[in-house]
C-alpha cells in the first residue's frame, strides 16, 4: 500500500509541472556558465629598426582580465645602448601628455614603468631618443598603426 501511496503522490507532481510550464509560470533556470575571459599576457607593438638593431615598442600588459597596463621600451638587438630615453605618452584626440620617463645607458633595455590605461585615454604612443653602439644618435615613435 506504502508503494501505491508513493507512487500516486510522484503521478500528481507531473501536471502541475506540466501546469506551471504551460501557463508560464517561472521554474528556476540553471545558471550559464560564465563567459570565457581573454588570457593574461603581454604584447608589444614594435617599430621597424631605427639603426643598429635598435627598436621602439609600446607594451600593453594584461596581468589580469580587469587590469590594462601600458609602458614604453627602447631594445637594442645588440645589447649595447650608450644611451637613451624613453617617454610613455597618453593621448586623446587633441595632444598627448606625458605619463613616464626612463632612462639607461651601457644596457640592452630602457623601459618606463607600467602604468595602468587612463580612462579617457584615446592610445598610447613611445617615444624614445637614443645613442647605438657605433654612437650614433637615433630616434623613435611607434603609437597604434605605426
Amino acid at each position: 500500500m506504502r508503494n501505491l501511496a508513493h507512487r500516486a503522490g510522484r503521478l500528481a507532481i507531473v501536471p502541475v509541472l506540466a501546469g506551471a510550464t504551460m501557463f508560464g509560470v517561472a521554474t528556476p533556470a540553471v545558471a550559464a556558465p560564465p563567459a570565457p575571459q581573454p588570457e593574461p599576457g603581454v604584447s608589444k607593438d614594435c617599430s621597424e629598426s631605427v639603426g643598429d638593431g635598435i627598436i621602439v615598442c609600446l607594451v600593453v600588459e594584461k596581468p589580469d582580465p580587469e587590469t590594462t597596463l601600458v609602458s614604453a621600451a627602447v631594445e637594442s638587438a645588440f645589447g649595447d645602448l650608450k644611451g637613451a630615453i624613453v617617454v610613455l605618452e597618453a593621448c586623446d584626440s587633441e595632444r598627448c601628455s606625458v605619463q613616464e620617463v626612463a632612462t639607461g645607458e651601457n644596457t640592452a633595455e630602457v623601459r618606463t614603468k607600467p602604468q595602468e590605461w587612463g580612462r579617457g585615454t584615446g592610445y598610447y604612443r613611445a617615444n624614445a631618443s637614443m645613442v647605438g653602439h657605433r654612437n650614433d644618435l637615433h630616434s623613435g615613435v611607434v603609437h597604434p598603426g605605426s
